[in-house]
């Protein structure tokens, strides 16, 4: 059998070379899959969703089965509340706080000369040793640098700083997180969706 360091080496090799599955082949595809088949029958941390020292943090997305496009709107981001400005997605990130509960989607996105970040924030519970069960509450749009002013921000996107926060209700959602140490972090969605996620150095920026 593949020894788990190898087999770990390169799924995040390979899913970091799909830039978030923008660049992915259909041969890519089908051995991330495998090799997140192998690395999930390996897992070393059975009680997963209940392991807060290792879930929470900053987390960056390497690939994803969901199908997201490289050029979006506000609006496709956050389940149609924000605006139909196009943005190009750069980067996407999960950033999880188990002490209140965090569990916010973050895309950050360029528009123009324009930096700024989409949030998702949602809340999240330990259901079983594996699943988490998640409600998504609000949405909102920030400077990727926070000391542009807010005002001069929603002006470059051409909208107003109201316009670019709302509140989300959403039902019945869960996760589960099915590899977990403290580089790697496999989850698969309740539509099955795979996510490949490694572990950032920085500090969250939503909460």
């Amino acid at each position: 059998m593949t020894t788990l360091a190898a087999l770990k080496s390169r799924l995040i090799e390979l899913a970091a070379a799909t830039d978030m599955r923008f660049e992915a082949t259909k041969d890519d595809e089908k051995e991330i899959q495998a090799l997140a088949a192998e690395v999930e029958a390996q897992n070393p941390t059975r009680d997963a969703a209940q392991r807060a020292e290792l879930l929470d943090g900053r987390w960056r997305l390497l690939y994803s089965s969901f199908r997201l496009t490289r050029e979006a709107t506000l609006a496709r981001l956050s389940f149609n509340k924000l605006p139909e400005i196009t943005v190009r997605v750069e980067g996407i990130y999960q950033e999880v706080g188990s002490q209140a509960g965090h569990y916010n989607n973050l895309v950050h996105f360029s528009h123009g000369e324009v930096r700024g970040v989409q949030a998702t924030k949602g809340r999240f519970r330990p259901a079983t040793e594996q699943r988490l069960e998640i409600e998504f509450y609000g949405t909102d749009v920030f400077p990727e640098d926070r000391k542009v002013p807010p005002a001069r921000f929603a002006g470059a996107l051409g909208t107003s700083p109201d316009r670019l926060a709302a509140p989300l209700e959403t039902q019945g959602l869960w996760s589960d997180v099915v590899y977990l140490d403290g580089e790697l972090r496999l989850m698969r969605g309740a539509y099955r969706n795979l996510y490949v996620l490694v572990r950032e150095p920085h500090d969250p920026v939503s909460f």
